[in-house]
């Protein structure tokens, strides 16, 4: 379905952006990154575009780019102060002796407008038994 609206427009945002997310659960990042890009070149300023930087950052790390890493993760926080994981990622490739000043970012970051939030390990909740076995 999504081919058949990228045919019909090849600037279909919305399909674009699909086709991107399609790749990805494919585990075909260069693939998704070409749609990516695209995206970033005809859409608007939204939290879709955040998300959009942010999955590029993701790639960029899994191809070991680090500059580009940190460009498009900050390019999501510009967009989207709230978006914790993307200041999580800029924090990820900073030297360690700065990460305490990307920490105070990423502990008042709450995700607020963000499309997809992760869970990070340190985001898991806490299981409580509320019957313990005594």
């Amino acid at each position: 379905m999504v081919e058949g609206v990228l045919g019909r427009n090849p600037l279909d945002t919305r399909a674009l952006y699909y086709m991107s997310r399609e790749w990805l659960l494919r585990k075909e990042p260069l693939k998704a990154l070409y749609y990516l890009e695209l995206y970033t070149e005809t859409a608007k300023l939204s939290p879709e575009m955040a998300e959009t930087y942010f999955l590029l950052s993701t790639i960029y790390a899994d191809l070991k780019r680090w500059d580009l890493v940190s460009e498009y993760a900050l390019k999501a926080v510009q967009l989207l102060p709230s978006y914790k994981q993307a200041w999580q990622m800029v924090a990820s490739v900073t030297h360690k002796d700065f990460k305490k000043y990307w920490d105070v970012m990423i502990r008042q970051a709450d995700n607020h407008g963000v499309m997809v939030v992760r869970q990070t390990p340190e985001d898991k909740p806490k299981i409580i038994k509320l019957n313990p076995k005594k």
